[in-house]
């Protein structure tokens, strides 16, 4: 079990969303990993980016893992409405920007921690 905090530096259009996926940890080598991506003071993502979140939170998926998006700005939430991606990651791993920069991140802390826990619970019953 490991989390993960990531704040790209560039952009997150066309190649830059390739370049980020490429120095993101891997997910195919972490169980119960979750990673939390930081978008604050973004407006808009690409749709490769788009792609990228997908691609990345079905792989953290397939291991027991977890993605999460910090500080979303209404417009990348509405991006993310008219795509899939609001339905591959689910909508609880959405948070969105607050007023404070360590508010949204420790919200983000508090619903990965639960997460994990309920997971823990769920794998014990199992």
């Amino acid at each position: 079990m490991a989390t993960a905090f990531l704040v790209p530096r560039d952009n997150l259009f066309f190649a830059a969303a390739r370049d980020f996926e490429e120095e993101a940890p891997a997910p195919d080598d972490a169980q119960r990993a979750v990673v939390i991506i930081n978008l604050r003071d973004r407006l808009q993502v690409g749709r490769t980016f788009m792609g990228v979140l997908e691609h990345y939170s079905q792989a953290l998926q397939a291991n027991g893992g977890k993605l999460y998006l910090v500080n979303v700005s209404d417009p990348i939430y509405r991006q993310l409405q008219k795509t899939v991606t609001l339905q591959v990651l689910g909508a609880d791993s959405i948070l969105p920007t607050s007023g404070l920069y360590l508010g949204s991140l420790q919200s983000t802390m508090v619903a990965a921690r639960k997460w994990l826990a309920a997971e823990a619970n769920q794998a014990k019953t199992e």
